[in-house]
């Protein structure tokens, strides 16, 4: 149930007071506007208007305009000249009423040449605008992401006695990232089978590491929500290149955690990759927040899946040569030579922990790897077979039929 009732008098005094007691606090300006982005009242002390635009009505219109009238949730936005803002709607009986604007901010301070930089990149200043953008710039509020989402989630605790959980906010914050980095990162594995930091205490690095070694999700999303000393270091003059940068320091940290705790290395450095290739095209600071999260999310639970299935060190690398060498004509003397154990050995345990025979399961990866190009490539049926080391096109067409109850021609028509 909401706190205030939102009508008369009532809705203003406390709507006011609460704006008031925020700014204050944090420092960071605050609108409040009526649902056609009038501004009924602020509280935004010298430098909250950019001087390039006329009133910050026209900015919350291009911002929040196309976002849903009801939300339960802070909506964070970064501008293209890198200031930060968040909406909290303003519900009553599920009647939007109202809006809360808090921003701008930085995530990090910007020096002049930066401003000079920037604006001359999105377009050409005159030196009497330039001189405005920055002092306007020396006067906004520094607040790092992860404090300003803490500050929207204080803000809307206010006006609606609501707890809400930090992961949860930057995960809602970033609808465009409902990505398939599994389908970018098979793509690339195809190829590479077939050819063959932050400044604070090392502790905090260690335990991320060990929850993603460990594959404990629920510790790892407990580690994240807690404080630590500190603050991220300071990659780059640019904000958002500087986040970039972080993340990728993040990204290499995680992927080498999870190969300490069993996954593939191969396949640890192409889902890197394409993590990284994924980041550089982002423009919003908390668009990489989401990432960052979804990132060592999805490392950690590899390493649980990998974990969960209770294999010995032994098939492991077994199954992670299979996995690496799927292009090549594999046999279990093979096999036995690369592990240092006996035929008769190998092949007697696979099936124990495996639950089906080394030639079934080298049959099973090659048809996933085969569904993989069948929807990745225009590579013809007969080029796939060849390519993964079929006898004939034939045999291939038995084996892939055997194992996914269709033809090749016909899985790949499914995927048209």
């Amino acid at each position: 149930m909401y706190l205030f009732q939102l009508t008369g008098m009532v809705k203003s005094k406390n709507l006011q007071y609460i704006c008031e007691l925020f700014h204050e606090t944090t420092g960071i300006p605050v609108f409040y506007t009526d649902i056609d982005w009038n501004i009924l009242f602020d509280f935004a002390g010298s430098y909250a208007y950019n001087p390039l635009f006329d009133s910050p009505s026209e900015l919350f219109v291009r911002l929040f305009d196309q976002t849903d009238k009801i939300i339960d949730y802070p909506v964070l936005k970064t501008t293209q000249f890198l200031e930060n803002f968040f909406l909290i709607r303003i519900i009553n009986e599920q009647i939007h009423t109202g809006n809360i604007v808090a921003g701008p901010s930085l995530t990090q301070s910007i020096d002049e040449f930066s401003v000079y930089s920037l604006f001359t990149a999105n377009g050409s200043i005159n030196h009497k605008q330039k001189k405005a953008l920055v002092e306007y710039y020396r006067g906004l509020p520094v607040v790092g992401y992860k404090k300003l989402v803490s500050a929207g989630m204080l803000l809307y605790y206010l006006v609606y006695n609501k707890k809400l959980d930090s992961a949860a906010v930057i995960e809602k914050n970033a609808p465009l990232l409902d990505i398939d980095i599994w389908n970018k990162t098979s793509s690339t594995m195809s190829e590479i089978r077939q050819y063959q930091l932050f400044h604070h205490t090392p502790m905090y690095e260690k335990r991320l590491a060990q929850c993603i070694r460990e594959g404990n999700r629920e510790k790892l999303l407990a580690h994240l929500r807690k404080s630590h000393d500190g603050e991220p270091g300071m990659l780059s003059k640019n904000p958002l290149r500087n986040q970039k940068n972080l993340f990728i320091c993040s990204v290499t940290i995680a992927a080498r955690a999870a190969i300490e705790g069993g996954l593939d290395s191969e396949l640890a450095f192409t889902l890197s990759d394409s993590y990284i290739q994924h980041v550089e095209e982002l423009n919003e600071i908390g668009q990489i927040a989401s990432l960052y999260l979804k990132m060592l999310t999805d490392f950690t639970c590899r390493v649980h899946r990998l974990k969960s299935m209770n294999y010995s060190n032994t098939i492991i690398k077994c199954r992670d040569y299979i996995t690496n060498h799927i292009y090549e004509n594999i046999t279990l003397s093979q096999l036995s030579k690369v592990l240092s154990v006996s035929s008769n050995y190998l092949s007697e345990k696979f099936k124990k922990e495996v639950g089906m025979t080394i030639s079934e399961f080298i049959q099973k990866e090659k048809v996933e790897e085969a569904k993989r190009l069948l929807s990745s490539t225009n590579n013809s049926i007969l080029d796939i077979c060849v390519s993964l080391n079929f006898t004939d096109q034939s045999y291939f067409t038995k084996i892939f039929k055997k194992v996914t109850g269709i033809t090749p021609n016909q899985y790949r028509k499914t995927t048209l």
